[in-house]
């Protein structure tokens, strides 16, 4: 559907599967083949990555795919797309750079969820 944003470790693209499930597909900066050793720890570490949310988790965005682009043989991982802001975005104006405690504590607790998974 069109880019998110770019990053400095790749870019963010939106997607839409069958249906209307959003999804967001984040497209590594580098070509590797399939019979590489580069493949193979991208290949563990986006397993490794499947198998941590199999259970669902509220904290946790849930990765849908992974693979190496058909053109570009670029490596990318699909989750399910979260719309909002991100913390970055919030400690930023117009966004009061100052969190409360309670919202210090509401980050920490997602943060200790989704650790706690892991």
């Amino acid at each position: 559907m069109g880019a998110l944003r770019p990053e400095g470790s790749g870019s963010v693209l939106k997607g839409k599967r069958k249906g209307d499930l959003l999804t967001a597909i984040k497209v590594f900066p580098v070509t590797i083949h399939s019979r590489s050793q580069a493949y193979d720890q991208f290949q563990a570490g986006a397993e490794q990555l499947r198998r941590i949310n199999l259970e669902p988790n509220p904290n946790l965005v849930k990765v849908l795919n992974y693979g190496i682009s058909e053109i570009g043989s670029q490596p990318f991982i699909e989750t399910g797309f979260i719309d909002g802001s991100d913390l970055d975005e919030l400690l930023e104006p117009p966004y009061d750079p100052v969190l409360t405690i309670f919202e210090v504590l509401k980050v920490a607790d997602h943060l200790a969820n989704a650790l706690a998974q892991c």
